[in-house]
């Protein structure tokens, strides 16, 4: 009876770390696995202008809100409008020369969110990422260097966190501690279903289970 209570003791411990974790860094595009985006070109053509606080549908039809207190935003397409490190025509969403930070509020908490980010100038920049819940508390936040050149070669850093449960209501992006303006493009975003348990955890599940089984064949013999 203790080893059954003590493994489930074990279980229920891990599912609650699961449920508490912050996200963790994720750096690219395939490792966030997003299952939803949104599309600047939405906001209109090349050029057009993007007030503080306009509204977007992701391609599932999930509710955002893009902020910037520091002023609007501009669409630009990487090749023509901004001559940068994206892919060659990705659609960006641009700070206009101001310094952000540019938020991005869903309307229902997502598991995870990242874009390709570039500052508007050519060397390196250190940008970062913060992750907040739905009572507005910041959840965690990373910065990652990176080189702002004009290649056009898609190698413009990935910068997104993935949590284990869906907690993330907003994010914000800024470049060099809000100094200088900068762009991202497309925003992937994780719905669900939850993503696999990190392999720690589960390899703590997989112990409790091994107990439990091995509690009851001694019952038995």
């Amino acid at each position: 009876m203790f080893k059954t209570k003590m493994c489930m003791a074990i279980i229920g411990l891990t599912f609650a770390t699961i449920a508490n974790a912050v996200p963790s860094l994720v750096t690219s595009r395939l490792s966030l696995g997003g299952n939803d985006y949104y599309d600047w070109g939405d906001f209109g053509s090349q050029f057009t202008i993007v007030s503080s606080g306009t509204s977007i549908l992701s391609d599932d039809g999930l509710q955002a809100i893009v902020g910037n207190p520091s002023g609007q935003f501009q669409r630009l397409n990487q090749g023509s409008g901004w001559v940068g490190n994206f892919a060659l025509g990705d659609e960006l969403l641009w700070t206009n020369f101001t310094v952000g930070p540019m938020s991005i509020t869903f309307a229902a908490p997502v598991y995870g969110a990242g874009a390709q980010i570039q500052r508007n100038s050519f060397g390196a920049f250190t940008a970062t990422i913060r992750f907040y819940d739905s009572a507005d508390s910041l959840l965690t936040s990373f910065a990652l260097g990176g080189n702002s050149n004009s290649n056009q070669d898609n190698s413009a850093i990935f910068l997104g966190g993935l949590d284990t449960a869906p907690m993330i209501k907003r994010i914000e992006y800024s470049v060099d501690n809000v100094t200088q303006d900068f762009a991202i493009n497309q925003i992937n975003i994780v719905t669900g279903p939850a993503p696999i348990p990190e392999p720690a955890s589960l390899a703590l599940l997989g112990i409790g289970l091994a107990g439990l089984g091995l509690t009851r064949r001694r019952r038995r013999a």
